[in-house]
C-alpha cells in the first residue's frame, strides 16, 4: 500500500491532523485499470480546491500511478509533497 500526502499551499506550514474523518474525505484511492491517469490528476485538483491537503492511496501495480500523479501535481506547482509512505500488510491464516 502506498500513500502520498500533498498540500496545496506551498508557502504555509503544514498542520498535522489526527482526525480520521477528515483524512477519509480527502483520500483518493487510485486504480491502475478503472480510470485513466488524468482523471485522477483532475480529481486531485478538484479535491485541492475543497481541502488543504489530499491523500492518494493505491495497492500493487497502481503504486506507480500514484507516484506519477503526485509528480505531475508537484511539477505543475499545484502541491508540495508532504510524504510518501509504503507499507506491507501481513495476513495470517487461523
Amino acid at each position: 500500500m502506498t500513500m502520498a500526502m500533498a498540500s496545496s499551499s506551498p508557502a504555509s506550514p503544514i498542520k498535522q491532523t489526527n482526525n480520521n474523518d477528515n483524512l477519509k474525505k480527502n483520500r483518493i484511492q487510485v486504480s491502475n485499470t478503472k480510470k485513466p491517469l488524468f482523471f485522477y490528476v483532475n480529481l486531485a485538483k478538484r479535491y485541492l480546491q475543497q481541502h488543504k491537503e489530499i491523500e492518494l492511496s493505491a495497492l500493487g501495480m497502481a503504486i506507480t500511478t500514484v507516484v506519477t500523479i503526485a509528480e505531475i501535481l508537484k511539477n505543475n506547482g499545484f502541491v508540495t509533497e508532504k510524504s510518501i509512505v509504503t507499507s506491507t500488510v501481513g495476513m495470517k491464516d487461523s
